[in-house]
């Protein structure tokens, strides 16, 4: 079943990733668990940067990022691997909130995160992990998402990503 969940990618500055990480550092409470950015209104922080970011600095795949991860992990959401470029490329590095599903690549990772990802073979991936969509789309959508790296990349800037 194709999820529903739509993913978008944005290129913000380093700092502003940087400041969303910090955020989102668990932080001791009284009741012995921990706060976070989850706690801290972390949907109207993510939805400002949304606002903020003109349209060339935003990617939207809607819903293909399901199975965009399938294709190049081969692996669902649930079974993503830190330290995984590809699985970065599309879920992002380091989560700054549950609700929307958010987070960073920062910038000093995005360079490797767009060499693995435009170094791989998208037809011999869907071969192996399968697709959820048509590849005509699966092709656009990875094509569109190599580009957003690229020019981030050589922008300097860090990505936010939000699955909601």
């Amino acid at each position: 079943m194709k999820q529903s969940l739509c993913a978008e990618y944005l290129r913000i500055s380093d700092a502003d990733a940087a400041h969303l990480v910090q955020l989102a550092a668990p932080a001791a409470t009284t009741e012995g668990g921990t706060a976070g950015l989850v706690g801290q209104g972390a949907e109207k922080l993510i939805l400002e940067h949304f606002v903020q970011v003109p349209d060339e600095d935003a990617l939207d795949i809607d819903t293909d990022w399901e199975s965009l991860l399938r294709s190049l992990t081969g692996n669902p959401i649930d079974g993503q691997a830190l330290g995984d470029p590809l699985a970065e490329a599309i879920l992002g590095a380091d989560r700054v909130s549950r609700k929307p599903m958010a987070a960073v690549i920062r910038a000093g990772r995005v360079g490797e995160v767009y060499q693995t990802l435009s170094s791989i073979d998208l037809a011999a991936r869907i071969a192996d992990n399968g697709s959820l969509i048509d590849d005509a789309t699966a092709a656009q959508r990875y094509s569109e998402l190599v580009a957003f790296y690229e020019a981030t990349m050589r922008s300097g800037a860090a990505v936010l990503v939000a699955i909601s």
